[in-house]
């Protein structure tokens, strides 16, 4: 017996649909959603990350990447091998301030010249940094933060001259409470004394 999708002059219909971000989330705000939750290692080989791919088939994650925190994006230009990335941070150690590792046999040793150089910052030692401010809100918190010793010291000046004030009252409290009670003691006592004589 021949099956129902035999049947003779029936064919499937052949419609070929352009792949497009558009067609897959129709809401702008679910798709962007989409896109900033949906871990894109997942899409994209671990190996590399080719931007332009993402630019010419119409993902814009710029937003993204701000929402998340990243003001600078660097695209990498070679490949990374994580085997070796994973092997370096395996073995990595820190020897008299040195980072050390050994990757196939090739000891690695970052110094702070080398660490310096890679990461394009520079030594604080050598050039000293000075803050300049270029606006007033900028102005105004580095002159508030000129004037906050002077604000403690007299902050400070003023509760020593308080607790020295409530020492002072304290104590003048505590005599005449000690006085007054001494002379309630002896008023009980000659009341006594001439109850009892008679």
């Amino acid at each position: 017996m021949a099956s129902s999708s035999s049947r003779r002059g029936k064919k499937a219909a052949q419609f070929v649909r352009n792949a497009s971000r558009n067609g897959w989330i129709n809401d702008d705000e679910e798709r962007y959603k989409f896109g900033c939750y949906r871990k894109l290692f997942e899409v994209v080989p671990h190996k590399f990350f080719d931007l332009e791919l993402f630019r010419r088939e119409g993902f814009l994650f710029q937003k993204w990447l701000v929402d998340v925190g990243l003001a600078k994006f660097v695209e990498m230009t070679v490949d990374c091998y994580l085997d070796l990335v994973e092997v370096f941070y395996h073995n990595m150690k820190v020897v008299d301030g040195l980072i050390c590792s050994r990757v196939k046999g090739v000891d690695i040793k970052i110094d702070d010249e080398i660490w310096l150089s890679f990461t394009g910052l520079k030594d604080v030692e050598e050039t000293p940094s000075t803050f300049t401010p270029h606006i007033v809100f900028e102005r105004f918190v580095v002159d508030q933060f000129r004037r906050l010793p002077t604000r403690i010291s007299k902050v400070e000046k003023s509760l020593i001259m308080i607790h020295k004030k409530l020492d002072e009252d304290n104590a003048l409290r505590t005599s005449s409470a000690s006085e007054s009670d001494d002379e309630d003691d002896t008023t009980e006592d000659e009341s006594m004394d001439t109850s009892d004589s008679d």
